[in-house]
């Protein structure tokens, strides 16, 4: 994961340079891209209420490795793994898709 990452990082870096890019536009262009990916997270994400089940193990979050609470507010893909809400926000904005399977996390409603 971490070459697939510096991989990527040294061929934006060179599209930045070959495209005469200045530092400010780099940073500007990124900031707007994370603030699109977010809103687009927060009104496409599908969320629901965690109850736990009495007698049955607590399911955990495999983002943060935390057990979910009772009343706790958990994302669900299209895929039907859950994790913690704000787990799976910071996830998505990253990288969006399912941190366990790969399928696309979020797709944007039409």
């Amino acid at each position: 994961m971490s070459i697939m990452l510096s991989t990527y990082s040294i061929h934006q870096h060179e599209y930045y340079l070959n495209h005469n890019y200045d530092l400010m536009d780099v940073v500007i262009e990124n900031n707007f891209m994370d603030e699109h990916q977010t809103k687009m997270i927060e009104n496409n994400l599908k969320t629901k209420t965690h109850h736990v089940n009495k007698g049955e193990d607590s399911d955990v979050c495999s983002i943060c490795l935390d057990e979910f609470e009772e009343g706790s507010c958990v994302g669900v893909l299209d895929c039907r793994h859950q994790f913690h809400s704000n787990c799976l926000k910071n996830w998505l904005v990253i990288n969006n898709v399912c941190p366990l399977c790969k399928s696309t996390g979020v797709r944007q409603r039409s």
